[in-house]
């Protein structure tokens, strides 16, 4: 079966993820997809010291989704943040990647879902610019973190992180109809 066939084709044979409350067998229906928006981990500016270590890396944001309920759920993380630096800076540049952890499995290492997005300062301007980026993931109960690292040092000025947050929206993915979620 397609995403796009009706929900109606579904086989009672098809295999339905297991909750303990899972007693009866029911596709879903198209009106019954449920859609998650999330906005939030505003985190307080942060300021990257002149001279920072090469490598060194931290959490600037963090935001948890609660997918359970949803069937086969996608998730669209948005991220965004303002870089300020108040004198001319001469070099400098630094990464932003989204980490996902599982909180089904507190356990498990986090994996990156993101590629790691490059900022290098502009040598010799004073400027405030606005970032953002999103990226597609899917799976239930999930913590996602932005990670910064610092992959040049910062020369001349102290960068500082501002309005970092992260936003999600979080729906029923393909197929959904035919997994029993109730």
């Amino acid at each position: 079966m397609n995403y796009m066939s009706n929900c109606n084709d579904c086989h009672e044979s098809y295999d339905c993820i297991k909750k303990p409350y899972d007693h009866i067998k029911k596709p879903y229906k198209k009106d019954e997809c449920k859609t998650i928006i999330k906005c939030g981990g505003i985190s307080t500016p942060v300021t990257l010291p002149i001279a920072i270590a090469v490598g060194t890396s931290f959490p600037i944001v963090h935001l948890s989704i609660d997918s359970t309920g949803l069937c086969n759920p996608s998730s669209i993380i948005e991220f965004e943040t303002n870089i300020s630096y108040l004198a001319a800076i001469t070099a400098g540049a630094i990464t932003f990647q989204i980490f996902k952890s599982s909180k089904c499995n507190p356990t498990a290492e986090p994996i990156a879902i993101s590629p790691a997005w490059a900022y290098t300062a502009l040598p010799g301007i004073l400027t405030s610019e606005n970032i953002k980026f999103f990226v597609c993931d899917s799976g239930d109960c999930a913590d996602y973190t932005v990670v910064v690292t610092v992959t040049t040092v910062l020369a001349g000025a102290a960068v500082t992180l501002s309005n970092s947050n992260l936003k999600a929206i979080t729906t029923c993915g393909p197929n959904a109809c035919c997994y029993c979620c109730k």
